[in-house]
């Protein structure tokens, strides 16, 4: 694949002003790897959404995060029903939440996972795709069991956001977390970034 050096150097400069807060366990990809995946996101979310193909995004499997869960879970929650249910516990103004997510297992549901978060997409503005903030990656590390991998981006569709992270699977890269951030105006509680805060997610067979 060819990488351009505008796009190379665009998130270079990123990397260089994305802070991450204390405590919280970021590994950066190489630029080749974030300039691949932005590719990918883009072709999908921006280039000509409405006839782009999920395949080259469908990995072995995708978490739905609980923001993004409990907006699709009513339109297309039958499609899930042989799904792993998720559970996190979620920053909330009133403390930790208790909320549902899903695992999906298979290419049909991971493509209509997909296929909903590019029902979102506005005719205008055009989405934009950027590194995720420090808020947000607080917001990130307080739900997930994992430490927090690039290729990571968050995609702004008009006043919604969409936290979006690949992960390497063999030499390419697949969809591993996907999920609905809050709203922006919605006040968010402290959290702890111990080690504690991991037992709050869970896979349930």
């Amino acid at each position: 694949m060819i990488i351009s050096a505008a796009i190379m150097c665009c998130l270079a400069s990123a990397d260089h002003i994305q802070q991450v807060p204390e405590g919280v366990r970021y590994k950066r990809a190489s630029a080749g790897a974030n300039s691949a995946a932005l590719a990918k996101l883009k072709a999908v979310f921006v280039s000509n959404p409405k006839k782009q193909a999920f395949g080259p995004l469908v990995g072995k499997g995708l978490i739905i995060g609980p923001g993004l869960w409990g907006a699709m879970k009513g339109k297309v929650g039958s499609k899930f029903q042989n799904s792993p249910p998720a559970t996190f516990a979620v920053p909330t103004a009133k403390g930790l939440v208790e909320m549902a997510g899903r695992v999906a297992k298979t290419p049909e549901q991971q493509s209509i996972a997909w296929a909903y978060m590019q029902s979102m997409t506005p005719k205008k503005p055009k989405p934009t795709i950027r590194k995720a903030s420090a808020a947000e990656l607080k917001y990130y590390w307080a739900i997930c069991a994992w430490d927090i991998r690039e290729p990571l981006f968050v995609l702004e569709l008009g006043e919604e956001r969409l936290l979006i992270n690949l992960i390497a699977e063999g030499n390419d890269l697949r969809g591993f977390y996907v999920d609905r951030l809050p709203p922006i105006h919605r006040p968010q509680r402290a959290t702890d970034h111990s080690e504690g805060r991991k037992a709050w997610y869970r896979v349930h067979p």
